[in-house]
């Protein structure tokens, strides 16, 4: 994931966004310009576990 943090740090980008899709995957997109570009697509099992850990670092009750 640093790695990540990087490429958008590199592109430009104000935000990274993550958003589930309806298989479960996620799709990673960074805002540029305002706009939101598509990066990658997370696995299931990977964007499982990123969600989960965000989750519980944030302390968010599920």
């Amino acid at each position: 994931m640093a790695d990540l943090v990087r490429r958008a740090e590199a592109a430009g980008a104000s935000d990274i966004h993550l958003q589930t899709a309806a298989d479960r995957s996620a799709q990673v997109s960074f805002r540029l310009d305002a706009l939101l570009a598509p990066v990658l697509t997370l696995p299931v099992g990977f964007a499982e576990r990123v969600f989960g850990r965000i989750e519980y670092l944030a302390r968010l009750q599920t």
